[in-house]
């Protein structure tokens, strides 16, 4: 065999070894422009020297001086000694860099668009940018510093609860963990990390155990004990003050939200460069380019610029979604350790329900803010660098466009107020509804056994009824919302127009299409101003919700758990004349005069009527009483065993009986002694066999009763394997759909009291709405700089246009309103008609987590989302087609390429959603497993201290949270992966139809319809991504009605009146009721042994039957 010889290694200077690629490019790019600095500073001052004979003024070649240096000085300590400095100080020193970088930046473009003229400086103020971004990537990234607050899995503090929790720490580290946590740099800009999780999805149906875990360090157990460690911390720090959950929560995330920002504000500063160009484009159409090849570098520009601005939101936004996951797994976790340790008094005030709902509902609204919150500062930026914009289009007329737009936001003021208000009234009918349902569904055997289901039911329509008032008044608050900045732009627009009529300032087609391509910035930025009021004032009303219940009372029963000295070290129990009361500063006490004394080993039984007091007194030794007088407990040594049970047949087995009536014991003594003297256990004896039926004596000796009581287990369990064995499972994995659905559950959601009608009136009026936008733009292309039409008619038609439209836009909001709340009502009414109908097997067979995410959680996305976000998509999928529509009809040259890319962005966006559907019905599902968790541990909490098990079932939480968190991470990470490259296509069709205008001969195209064109070219980024990120949301939001609409239609029992089976009128003859031949299956899908019942009973002996 004969094998190749390897190539020879390049050697590597060892001085160069460890630095990485990222800080050899940061020194290379600050060390050019240091250099071409100074020699730029040199030849100013030999110019002017040569030309003057005098260094004086000194500002030019001196500030090239000066920034030489500083760009050699900072650039090499920062790229290759920063790990010599401290990290506080190096960063803050990239951040300064990086701003006044950006602001040269930007005012050199400024001057060059203004003056005609770039200069070299001009063009180093420009490349200073990409060194300062370098810089700063460098010292976040470059340098890997020891931080308690973030690296979690090097520090003890942050380590796993339990090397046992879901496995040992080894397996834990060889499962499957997604490649976000070893994606490079490149990897994690372009999401190229998702790329085999999305070839999967295509090959097959993703699996839970498809979806790569979370590494450890984006885990709920990572950042609730950093939560924790903090909020302790602070109370540490300030112990006479109440500790904010919030500065705790920003403090945890601080890195995070800076760096998002950075992001942000790099879109904004991108984003602002469109209307320059624009208006650079039109200057060269109409002939008036500064030098040869303006347009070509134009067209290059303006595709850089935009791919400049995709990659930076994209990142900004995934980020801040990653931040509210955590924010979401954080307060979840949070939620649940705090409903184990939560008081009886605040148990009172928090229902099972409510806590459901804090979880399903209130976390989720909170998990949405961070989303939102850089929009807050985002908007003011922009429109302050869009006034500047405006001002050098329109001069003294934007005053007017600034105070119409201040006169929108006012206008919205008082009604963000009534929002709030509202929406506290929403949240809380919301809470009331769902506590009744949860009882409901609770206790549905017993609703089913004495016929109270049709009371519950009317109980339940009442309170969503009342639910509807304040959904109806909060749907029409957002409808208002929407029409105001919807019209807003149109209004503004049309008022600046008219302002420059009156200021006889001359409309152009350049600074008409500046203009109205600055305000279509603002436009967006204005609109999102709802959503922004609405997302922050839910979250709002969530985290009051959530922080209220975090500060609520906790069971203080630690020292009754805990060893104490006793003289006599036999005894488990000893509780000596004690006085206990659930409630505080109670006058009478639940139990008195309890004195008690219970050895090691021993087994003993309380007994005594319904009332008495024996769960008082077994909660009490457990320490979940908060008044506690006089008593002193061992630990649980040994145990002893205690009963509390109305089956007397078990007491001759136990060592002693205790005998409550009225909250104290009277009497303790072993079984037959108590039965020879007490007349109460006689008449509990009596009861017993008469209630039977089955003339049984209790007279077995306590080893038979032993020995049959074992007997009877061991039958039991051998009976429940058996079962298991034969297949019958009871509790089945929960159900999704699989595959793509198409347009199934638009088409249930829509196919509900006149849905298709009122969509169809909002998708019409919409069209029009938009049609009257693209008829007032061409008026304005084809007549600004016609000498036949007046500016006066110019602005009147533009006007009439406006409002017009503006009337349409108004139709659309009622319609989609009156959709929601019809859709709503009908879907609730079917699915608790479902609910109520079903048969016992349904509940015995369905964990009530899955049942009570669809009532909470589901049901709150039909409610508030899905309406408006139906209407969102459909209008910015419209804004999209016509964009490009006028574009190619401006340019019909951009077909060639346009048409070959949106067969492209189609064949993309299937390929997207054949994994995206299955994350998103994952996501629901692992949603479900989280819900039922926190159900069943809110019922057993009392179970759950009492085995000191509280540890492993939060254990058992965070896992599930981190599976939820997981599929939910991929699911938003994957529609960033989608706009990215459907964003990357739009810029390329832009670029096409601007190179079109710059390579065909001048005068081909007015500067009016140069101007129409690019404007729909830029708005066409705008729209295509309002389009894809509103079909994901909504996509994410009809998961709801799938899983709702699955649980509309389950087999139910049979009708409760059947007409040709009623009885006579006179029935019953008489009082006597006979069974015949009843077979009982506990289950259909069990194969068990049927015995036959034959039975009859009198009138008079009826009110000894047994419950069935």
């Amino acid at each position: 065999m004969i094998q190749k010889p390897l190539p020879k290694p390049v050697a590597v200077p060892a001085r160069f070894r460890n630095y990485s690629a990222l800080q050899m490019a940061s020194a290379i790019v600050s060390g050019c422009l240091g250099m071409v600095y100074l020699c730029l500073g040199i030849w100013i001052l030999i110019e002017k020297l040569r030309k003057t004979q005098t260094v004086l003024p000194m500002n030019w070649w001196l500030l090239a001086l000066f920034q030489g240096c500083t760009w050699l000085l900072v650039g090499l300590i920062v790229s290759l000694k920063g790990n010599q400095l401290p990290k506080t100080p190096l960063r803050i020193l990239s951040i300064h860099t990086f701003i006044f970088a950006s602001i040269i930046c930007i005012l050199s473009i400024f001057a060059a668009i203004l003056n005609g003229i770039v200069t070299i400086t001009i063009v180093l103020d420009a490349l200073s940018l990409p060194g300062a971004i370098l810089l700063l990537l460098c010292a976040c990234k470059g340098y890997g510093y020891e931080d308690g607050d973030q690296n979690t899995n090097e520090c003890g503090l942050y380590g796993p609860l339990s090397a046992d929790h879901n496995g040992s720490t080894k397996a834990a580290c060889t499962e499957q963990v997604t490649q976000f946590a070893t994606a490079g740099c490149f990897s994690k800009l372009s999401f190229w990390w998702l790329n085999p999780l999305m070839k999967k999805g295509r090959e097959k149906t993703l699996q839970d155990e498809d979806i790569p875990k979370l590494s450890e360090a984006e885990r709920a157990e990572s950042f609730y004990l950093l939560f924790s460690y903090r909020l302790n911390k602070q109370m540490q720090s300030k112990p006479s003050s109440q500790a904010s959950i919030l500065k705790t929560i920003i403090l945890c995330h601080r890195r995070e939200i800076f760096v998002s920002g950075f992001f942000a504000l790099l879109k904004i500063v991108t984003v602002s460069s469109g209307p320059l160009l624009l208006n650079a484009f039109i200057l060269v159409a109409e002939g008036k380019e500064n030098f040869k090849y303006e347009g070509y570098l134009l067209a290059i520009a303006l595709f850089l610029a935009k791919s400049l601005e995709s990659l930076s939101q994209r990142q900004w936004y995934f980020r801040t979604k990653l931040i509210g996951l955590k924010v979401r797994s954080l307060l979840t976790a949070a939620i649940h350790k705090k409903q184990l340790r939560l008081s009886n008094a605040a148990r009172l005030t928090h229902s099972s329900g409510e806590i459901t709902n804090y979880v399903t509902v209130d976390a989720y609204r909170i998990g949405e803010f961070p989303f939102w919150f850089h929009q807050t500062w985002t908007t003011s930026l922009q429109l302050c660098i869009a006034l500047v914009i405006l001002f050098q289009a329109v001069r003294l007329a934007m005053i007017v466009a600034l105070v119409a737009i201040i006169l929108t936001v006012l206008c919205n003021t008082p009604l963000a107020k009534l929002q709030h208000r509202l929406q506290s009234k929403l949240m809380g009918a919301e809470d009331e509804r769902l506590k009744a349902s949860s009882e409901a569904l609770i206790n549905k055997k017993e609703l089913k056994l004495y016929a109270w289901e049709n009371h519950f039911k009317k109980v339940i329509e009442n309170l969503r009824a009342e639910e509807y008032k304040w959904l109806s008044a909060v749907q029409l608050r957002k409808a208002y919302n929407s029409f105001l900045f919807w019209s807003s732009p149109v209004l503004v627009s049309a008022a600046t127009f008219a302002a420059c009529y009156y200021l006889k300032i001359p409309l152009h087609a350049s600074n008409v299409f500046t203009f109205v391509a600055t305000l279509r910035l603002v436009q967006d930025s204005v609109r999102s101003i709802p959503d922004v009021i609405g997302i922050v004032i839910q979250a709002k009303v969530a985290f009051e919700r959530v922080v209220k219940f975090l500060e609520a009372p906790e069971l203080q029963n630690a020292n009754v758990r805990l060893r104490c000295h006793m003289e006599n070290n036999d005894l488990s129990i000893s509780i000596k004349s004690g006085e206990f009361s659930w409630e505080e500063n109670s006058s009478k006490p639940n139990l008195r005069n309890i004195t008690l004394e219970i050895r090691m080993g021993e087994k003993v039984a309380i007994c005594g009527e319904v009332g008495s007091g024996k769960s008082t007194l077994l909660a009490t030794i457990l320490g979940e009483v908060p008044n506690v007088q006089e008593y002193v407990m061992e630990a649980l040594s040994r145990k002893a065993v205690l009963l509390v049970t109305h089956q007397v047949d078990f007491l001759p087995a136990f060592d002693s009986v205790l005998l409550m009536s009225d909250g104290e014991i009277l009497q303790a003594a072993p079984y037959h002694h108590l039965l020879d003297s007490s007349r109460d256990l006689q008449d509990l004896v009596n009861a017993h066999k008469e209630t039977a039926g089955y003339g049984r004596a209790v007279k077995a000796r306590s080893s038979v009763s032993n020995g049959t009581s074992t007997r009877e287990i061991k039958k039991s369990y051998v009976e429940k394997l058996f079962i298991q064995s034969k297949g019958g499972q009871l509790i089945k994995q929960e159900e999704r759909e699989k595959g793509d659905t198409g347009l199934k559950p638009y088409i249930q959601y829509l196919n509900q009291n006149k849905g298709f009608l009122l969509f169809s009136v909002s998708i019409l009026t919409h069209i029009l709405f938009m049609g009257g936008q693209i008829l007032q733009n061409s008026w304005m292309a084809a007549n600004v700089d016609s000498p036949n039409v007046s500016t006066l008619k110019l602005i009147e038609v533009y006007l009439v246009i406006c409002v017009f439209s503006t009337l349409f836009l108004l139709f659309r909001s009622l319609s989609i309103v009156t959709l929601g709340i019809s859709s709503s009502k009908s879907l609730f009414s079917q699915l608790l008609n479902s609910l109520f109908r079903v048969p016992m097997s349904f509940y015995d067979s369905t964990p009530l987590g899955r049942i009570l995410s669809r009532v909470s959680s589901d049901l709150s996305i039909v409610d508030i989302d899905i309406p408006f976000s139906l209407i969102f998509t459909i209008a910015a999928t419209v804004n999209t087609c016509s964009n490009l529509a006028v574009l190619a009809v401006v340019t019909w040259q951009v077909l060639f390429v346009s048409i070959p890319i949106i067969y492209a962005a189609i064949r993309l966006e299937k390929y997207y959603f054949s994994t995206a559907k299955d994350l998103m019905r994952i996501n629901g599902t692992t949603k479900s497993l989280v819900a039922n968790h926190l159900a069943e541990s809110i019922g057993g909490a009392i179970t759950i201290r009492a085995f000191d098990e509280e540890e492993r079932f939060f254990a058992k939480c965070l896992d599930l949270i981190d599976t939820n968190a997981s599929s939910f991470f991929h699911s938003f990470s994957v529609n960033e992966w989608l706009v990215l490259r459907l964003e990357t296509l739009s810029y390329a069709v832009l670029a096409s139809a601007a190179l079109c205008m710059v390579l065909l001969p001048t005068g081909t195209f007015s500067s009016g319809f140069i101007g129409l064109a690019l404007f729909y070219g830029l708005s066409l980024n705008l729209s295509l991504v309002s389009s894809i990120y509103y079909q994901c949301t909504t996509e994410n939001h009809i998961i709801s009605v799938e899983r709702i609409n699955q649980y509309m239609y389950i087999p139910s029992e049979a009708p409760k009146i059947i007409e040709k089976n009623r009885p006579p009128y006179n029935w019953p003859a008489m009082g006597k009721v006979d069974i015949c031949d009843l077979q009982i299956l506990a289950q259909c899908t069990i194969s068990s042994s049927r015995n036959q019942l034959n039975n009859s009973r009198r009138a008079q002996d009826w009110y000894r039957w047994p419950n069935w």
